[in-house]
C-alpha cells in the first residue's frame, strides 16, 4: 500500500526475499502480485509449489542409454560395460573388440584389420579373398568378420556380424536404434519403446485397414524372448470392416475406441473425434470443462461448476445455483436447474414445522430446532439449529432447540447466551460479575469461585504470603524452575515465574516507571520500550532519520520522512512510491500527486508545484497565451 493509504503497488518478492523458492535449482519469478517458482532443466516442481525435485530421467526407458543409466543432479549419465566405449551420441555402447581400420581397405586391396585389444594396442589381421561370384570367404573361420557387400549372395558364407553390429549388411550399431529404442540383449537388434516398430524402431504404430488387409500374424514370436506382453498379444487380427489403430511393443494391440478406432501408440487412451469423449468415444459431445466446434476451449475460469455449454461456452449450473458464473443460490421458494422450478406449497405451510425447500431437490426443509421427515421432531437434548447440527452441550439446563440459547443461569465462570465464554480476566462467579481480590503475585483467580491462583513461592487467599524454603535439595529443584534464593532467603523471581505486568524486583512489589504503558526489565526496572521509542523511561521518539526497536534501524525515504515505528515513508510534495525516490508522473502534482496539472500547448508542470513551463520558456499557470 502506498503512503496516501489508496494506491497499491506491486511487490517484488524474489528481490525482498520474501519468496518461498527453495533450492539450488529453483528460481525465483515475479508475477504483478504475487511470484512463482520454476526450476532449472532436469528438475521438477513439487507439490508445495516452492521446492524442485530431481528428475530420474533413468526411470523412462533407461535414459536411452544402451548400457547402465546413472541418475545425476539434474541430470544423467550412461555407463558402458568394460571393453566397449561411449558412442558420440553419448547413450550408445561400441564394441573395442572389433573395429575395423578403414585406412587399411582400398578398392585394390582385400585386406581388412581388427583391433582386437584396445587397451594394449595389438592387432589381427585376416584376408578376404574373393573366391567365387557369391561374395567373400573368411581365410580364419574361427573369426567373425564384418561382411562386405561384394555379391548378391553374399549371406551364404558370412557367419554373422560382429557383436554391436546388426542388419542385412551389418551396417547397423545400437546407436543407430530410433524413437527411446534401447539394445537387445545380444546387442544384435533394436529393441523397440511401446508406440514403435521396425528393424531400428523407426516407424510408429499406423492405422489400418482391416477390410483389405486380412489376417494379421507374427512370424517372429517364436524367437521373441520379451515375457512382459500379454498372451493375447500373439492373437490374429480378424478381418475388420474398417479402419483401426494399433499400440504397445511391436504395435501388436488393437486400439479399443468405438467410432475413433485410433488411440495413443504407447498407452492405448483413445484419441476420440471432435465432440466425442469417454474412454471408448461412446460419449456424445465434448468433454466435461470444455467448448467449441473442436472442444478445445476451456471453460471459463469464473464458472463455479466448471462447466459450461458445449456450444455457447455460457456456463452451466448445477441444480440450485445460477447466475453468469453460477455463484448464487436459487431464491427462497425455488429450486432446480437455473431456479426454475418453484417449491411445494405444504413447504410454507403456517401450521407445519417447514421452511422453504432445498435449493438442490425441492424437498421441504425444517424450521431450525425440528427434524425427522416430516420435520415433527422437535431436536434432542444438546442440540439445536437448521437439521439440529448444532451443539449446546455448555448449557446446564438444555437450551432452545430453535436458538440455541441456554435455558436459565449459565455455571458459575461462564457466560454468554450459549454459556460458551469463560469469564474475563480479574471476574468470576455467576455471570462473571464478582471481581477478583488477589495480589500482585497471583497470577489470576478461578473464574468459578475467585480462589487466587498464586505463583510458587506464595501463598495465602490473596497471594500476598511469602514462602522461604530451606536451602535443602528442594531449594536445588526450585533453582530449577527459575527460581533463586539470596543467603537471607529473600524470594526473586525470574526466568519462566515472571512478576506480573507492571511490576519488578525481588519480590515482585516494585512498580514499573514506564511512560506510555510501557513494561520493564523485571530483575533491573529499566524500561524496555517499543518500537520507535527510547530513554530510561521510554519517554523520547526516535530522531529524524531513525526507527524502530531502539531506534537502530535507518530510514530509506528519498524524498520524505518516515514513521518512527514502522519505518513508512510519508512523502514531500511531489513525490511519491515506497522510498519517495519518484516524482509525481506527467500530468500531475502535489501532496501526494493527487493533483491535476492544467497546462496547455505542450507545456511541462512542475511535479511540486503545478506551474507550467511554456513551449518559450516561460512560466505561466495555464500556457494558454504564450507570453512574448
Amino acid at each position: 500500500l502506498g503512503n496516501d493509504g489508496r494506491t497499491c503497488y506491486n511487490r517484488d518478492e524474489c528481490a525482498t526475499g520474501e519468496a518461498k523458492c527453495q533450492g539450488v535449482a529453483s528460481r525465483c519469478v515475479n508475477d504483478v502480485g504475487s511470484y512463482h517458482c520454476v526450476c532449472d532443466a532436469g528438475y521438477r516442481l513439487a507439490a508445495d509449489g516452492y521446492t524442485c525435485q530431481d528428475i530420474d530421467e533413468c526411470l523412462n526407458f533407461n535414459g536411452g542409454c544402451q548400457g547402465k543409466c546413472v541418475n545425476t543432479a539434474g541430470s544423467y549419465q550412461c555407463i558402458c560395460p568394460i571393453g566397449e566405449e561411449l558412442g558420440p551420441d553419448g547413450k550408445q555402447c561400441i564394441s573395442l573388440a572389433y573395429i575395423r581400420d578403414e585406412s587399411t581397405q582400398s578398392e585394390s586391396s582385400n585386406t581388412i584389420v581388427y583391433k582386437k585389444d584396445m587397451a594394449t594396442g595389438s592387432s589381427q589381421t585376416w584376408r578376404l579373398e574373393q573366391t567365387s561370384q557369391i561374395g567373400w570367404e573368411k581365410e580364419e573361420k574361427s573369426v567373425d568378420v564384418v561382411a562386405m557387400n561384394r555379391g548378391q549372395n553374399y549371406k551364404e558364407n558370412f557367419k554373422g556380424c560382429p557383436v554391436g553390429r546388426f542388419g542385412n549388411r551389418c551396417q547397423y550399431t545400437c546407436s543407430d536404434c530410433k524413437n527411446g529404442a534401447v539394445c537387445s540383449a545380444d546387442r544384435r537388434s533394436c529393441v523397440c519403446a511401446p508406440g514403435f516398430t521396425g528393424e531400428l524402431c523407426e516407424q510408429e504404430c499406423a492405422i489400418v485397414n482391416l477390410k483389405h488387409a486380412g489376417n494379421y500374424d507374427d512370424d517372429d514370436d517364436d524367437d521373441d524372448d520379451d515375457d512382459d506382453d500379454d498372451d493375447d498379444d500373439d492373437d490374429d487380427c480378424d478381418d475388420g470392416d474398417g479402419d483401426v489403430g494399433f499400440w504397445g511393443r511391436q504395435c501388436k494391440r488393437a486400439c479399443e475406441c468405438g467410432v475413433s478406432r485410433s488411440c495413443n501408440p504407447v498407452t492405448g487412451e483413445c484419441l476420440c473425434p471432435p465432440r466425442t469423449h469417454g474412454k471408448h468415444c461412446e460419449k456424445l459431445g465434448c468433454q466435461p470443462g470444455f467448448w467449441g466446434p473442436a472442444c478445445d476451449q476451456r471453460c471459463p475460469k469464473t464458472c463455479s461448476t466448471g462447466y459450461c455449454h458445449s456450444e455457447t461456452g455460457i456456463c452451466t449450473c448445477a441444480p440450485g445455483r445460477y447466475g453468469a458464473n453460477c455463484d448464487f443460490t436459487c431464491p427462497e421458494g425455488t429450486y432446480g436447474e437455473m431456479c426454475t422450478s418453484a417449491c411445494p406449497t405444504k413447504c410454507f405451510e403456517p401450521e407445519s414445522n417447514f421452511k422453504g425447500c432445498h435449493p438442490e431437490t425441492g424437498e421441504c426443509l425444517c424450521k431450525p430446532g425440528y427434524h425427522s421427515a416430516g420435520c415433527r421432531q422437535v431436536c434432542p437434548s444438546g442440540f439445536f439449529g437448521q437439521d439440529c447440527r448444532q451443539k449446546c452441550d455448555k448449557c446446564p439446563r438444555g437450551c432452545d432447540p430453535e436458538t440455541g440459547r441456554c435455558k436459565g443461569e449459565c455455571p458459575p465462570g461462564r457466560k454468554g447466551d450459549h454459556c460458551d465464554k469463560v469469564c474475563e480476566s480479574g471476574k468470576y462467579g455467576k455471570n462473571c460479575k464478582q471481581t477478583c481480590s488477589c495480589g500482585p503475585l497471583s497470577i489470576g483467580c478461578d473464574p468459578k469461585d475467585g480462589t487466587c491462583l498464586c505463583f510458587d513461592g506464595s501463598k495465602g487467599k490473596t497471594c500476598m504470603t511469602r514462602e522461604f524454603p530451606q536451602l535443602t535439595p528442594l531449594y536445588s529443584r526450585r533453582r530449577n524452575l527459575g527460581l533463586n534464593f539470596s543467603k537471607k532467603h529473600t524470594l526473586a523471581w525470574s526466568g519462566i515465574l515472571s512478576c506480573p505486568p507492571g511490576f519488578w524486583g525481588p519480590t515482585c512489589t516494585k512498580k514499573c516507571r514506564c511512560e506510555n504503558g510501557f513494561e520493564c526489565d523485571k530483575k533491573t526496572g529499566d524500561c524496555i520500550c517499543s518500537p520507535g521509542y527510547v530513554g530510561k523511561n521510554c519517554d523520547q521518539r526516535c530522531s529524524e532519520g531513525k526507527y524502530g526497536q531502539n531506534c537502530e534501524s535507518v530510514c530509506t525515504c528519498v524524498h520524505g520522512t518516515c514513521d518512527h515505528r514502522s519505518g513508512v515513508c510519508e512523502c514531500h510534495t511531489g513525490w511519491y512510491n515506497m522510498n519517495c525516490d519518484t516524482p509525481c508522473p506527467p500530468g500531475y502534482y502535489g501532496d501526494d500527486c493527487q493533483m491535476t496539472c492544467n497546462c496547455h500547448n505542450g507545456a511541462e508542470c512542475d511535479h511540486v508545484t503545478g506551474a507550467c513551463t511554456c513551449a518559450n520558456g516561460k512560466r505561466s499557470f495555464t500556457c494558454l497565451v504564450l507570453i512574448g
